[in-house]
C-alpha cells in the first residue's frame, strides 16, 4: 500500500490504494476502504453496478459522467484495446472530456493533484482486471 496524500480536504480524496482498493478521504473527515470498480470526482463517489463500464458506455452512462462536471477522466482498465481507446475518447469529446489511461497508482495521485490544483478531475477504475 503506498500513501498519496496526507491533507485533510473537505472533499473526496485518495489516502492509499492497493492493488484490490483504495482508501479514500470523504468529506466530512472518515476514511472508507473502497474496492473495485469505482468512480471518484471531488465531490461524489459511485460504486458497484452503478460505475459505468469503459467498454460499453451508453447514453445514460454517458449522462453519470457528464453529471460529475468532469475536464479529464482518468481511467485504469488494462483490458481495454486500442481501438476501444479511441472510440471512447470520441464518445466524450462532444461532453467536452479528455480521458487518461493510466496505472493504478499514477492515476490516484494524478486525480489528487488535478483536484488540488481545482481541476474538474473523475476517476475510473475498472474492477478485476488489474490483476
Amino acid at each position: 500500500m503506498k500513501i498519496s496524500l496526507e491533507a485533510a480536504l473537505s472533499r473526496y480524496h485518495i489516502r492509499s490504494y492497493s492493488d484490490g482498493f483504495i482508501v479514500i478521504q470523504t468529506p466530512n473527515n472518515q476514511t472508507q476502504q473502497v474496492c473495485f470498480p469505482l468512480l471518484i470526482s471531488p465531490d461524489s463517489l459511485i460504486t458497484g453496478s452503478d460505475v459505468p463500464e469503459p467498454g460499453n458506455f451508453d447514453s445514460e452512462q454517458l449522462k453519470i459522467l457528464q453529471g460529475l462536471q468532469s475536464e479529464v477522466l482518468l481511467m485504469v482498465d488494462p483490458s481495454l484495446s486500442f481501438r476501444q481507446k479511441i472510440n471512447l475518447n470520441r464518445s466524450l469529446a462532444p461532453l467536452d472530456i479528455s480521458a487518461e489511461w493510466m496505472t493504478l497508482g499514477p492515476a490516484c495521485r494524478t486525480f489528487n493533484l488535478l483536484q488540488q490544483d481545482q481541476r474538474k478531475v473523475a476517476l475510473l477504475v475498472n474492477s478485476h482486471k488489474l490483476n
